[in-house]
């Protein structure tokens, strides 16, 4: 890593550190309409790239309305994004500028929603909120035209219930799966179940899921694209997660993968021969992540079994998604230098997006919900993403800037608005640029706080392998 890339990366840690929230990628997918167009779901907004990835457009939290809450979004056939969010199912269907709540799923918390690979116009929509009396409102809703209209699929699930996930298996879309933990009846701790319907939900089996509970609750990942029994969970641990697969539609289960590190990606590869594996590190101090066992792991389908995986790649992983041939991943800059990275075997990955490389904010119409909240929050996030210094000018880009228009899906490949070539990519539109005395202090301060840092990174590093070693002492 160069050193200008690597002080960038370490400022942006910093500035995170001040806003009180770590910026990572979190979700990758393409727009089925546009190949050429990506969409990232961060912990700061969403990212989108009109030539994927040579560019790259921010859109706040405040345009789909989900702020406070980690992004489950899809993309579905004719490229409508679609973001759970508290009011229900936010859709957009011009490039995210703005934004429509259908009704059915509509003013409802909606956890997660699934483009169904059987026809990915179709969308389902988990509803899961808490109700009066200690109970709770679990719903599952499909939309049948890229997210226009909902319809239930059957009646409500159990008021025990509290669900995480909803998938469905391409070679069966009668077949849905949905995660969650269930309180029984006689009030005792909760339980993970597996619900399992074979008829698109006009009836479900409640099966247990070992391992999981309350603390440690399931969250189903995926479904075999040609054996709609083989059905793969998580079971989220609070840094120690582990990676389950069911060969019988959840009447057993069979642990694959046990880590000292948080479950973040899971991808089939297309032809159905292998899984991959992401592990990753939310950089949350309050949770025991061992550096060792982040990365990517692979095993062949034909074999799967406690043993069988191999790591393929080193460094925290935050998603994996399969892209036509390539394989995307949610990388750390801490690492590997970049945000985000494709590869064509899954081992060797190239950089797509680094956080300081976001461009600007999305141009949008100002009348739009989109042009209404995101110019005037850019600058933050600009310095967030390690764009700008502290204590320098950081405007307002986007409508009076050069970032891509929205209405086309054709980025100009600007820098953002009052980006002269150099310096802060987010200053004031028509700000002069910052003068040698201003250049000088910005090099003190990163190379100042890049040593900080880096003794941070190291002290922590050093606590996490003197933790692993106990472990390992204790175990053997």
């Amino acid at each position: 890593m160069g050193v200008g890339l690597a002080l960038g990366t370490l400022f942006a840690s910093a500035s995170a550190l001040a806003h009180g929230a770590f910026p990572q990628s979190a979700f990758v997918y393409e727009d089925r309409s546009d190949p050429s167009r990506l969409w990232v779901g961060a912990s700061f907004g969403l990212l989108t790239s009109p030539d994927r990835g040579d560019t790259w457009y921010w859109l706040c939290e405040e345009a789909p309305d989900y702020e406070g809450v980690k992004p489950k979004l899809d993309v579905s056939a004719n490229g409508t994004l679609l973001v759970g969010s508290f009011d229900g199912v936010s859709t957009s269907s011009d490039l995210g500028c703005g934004w429509n709540v259908p009704e059915g799923p509509k003013d409802r918390f909606v956890s997660f929603v699934h483009t169904e690979e059987s026809d990915p116009h179709s969308v389902l929509a988990l509803v899961s909120m808490g109700q009066p009396g200690n109970v709770f409102l679990n719903q599952v809703w499909a939309s049948p035209d890229d997210g226009q209209s909902f319809v239930q699929l059957g009646s409500d699930l159990d008021t025990g219930l509290l669900s995480f996930a909803v998938v469905s298996a391409k070679s069966d879309n009668q077949r849905v799966y949905v995660s969650g933990n269930l309180k029984p009846d006689d009030g005792g701790p909760a339980q993970g179940v597996l619900l399992v319907s074979s008829d698109r939900g006009a009836s479900w089996d409640y099966l247990p899921i070992p391992g999981a509970d309350s603390t440690n609750p399931p969250h189903v990942l995926g479904v075999h694209p040609t054996n709609p029994d083989q059905v793969f969970v998580r079971v989220d641990g609070d840094a120690r997660d582990q990676l389950l697969v069911s060969n019988d539609a959840g009447q057993s289960f069979t642990q694959l993968l046990d880590k000292q590190a948080e479950l973040f990606g899971f991808a089939i590869d297309p032809d159905g021969s292998k899984i991959r594996v992401g592990f990753g590190d939310a950089r949350d101090p309050t949770l025991d992540v061992d550096e060792n066992d982040v990365g990517i792991y692979s095993a062949a389908v034909s074999g799967l079994a406690p043993g069988a995986f191999t790591r393929d790649l080193e460094g925290a992983i935050g998603c994996l998604r399969w892209i036509g041939p390539e394989l995307y991943a949610c990388t750390s800059q801490f690492f590997h230098g970049y945000e985000l990275g494709r590869s064509t075997d899954g081992k060797s990955f190239e950089a797509v997006m680094t956080l300081s490389g976001v461009d600007d904010v999305l141009s949008c119409p100002a009348e739009s919900r989109a042009g209404q909240y995101c110019p005037a929050k850019w600058p933050a996030t600009c310095s967030l993403i390690g764009k700008c210094v502290p204590g320098e000018d950081a405007g307002v880009g986007g409508n009076s800037g050069s970032g891509g228009n929205a209405g086309t899906g054709n980025g100009s490949g600007g820098s953002g608005a009052g980006d002269d070539g150099g310096g802060c990519g987010c200053r004031t539109p028509g700000a002069e640029r910052s003068s040698p005395a201003s250049d000088a202090r910005r090099g003190l301060f990163l190379v100042g706080f890049a040593a900080l840092l880096a003794g941070l990174v190291f002290e922590k590093r050093r606590k996490t392998k003197k933790k692993a070693t106990k472990r390992r002492g204790a175990s053997a």
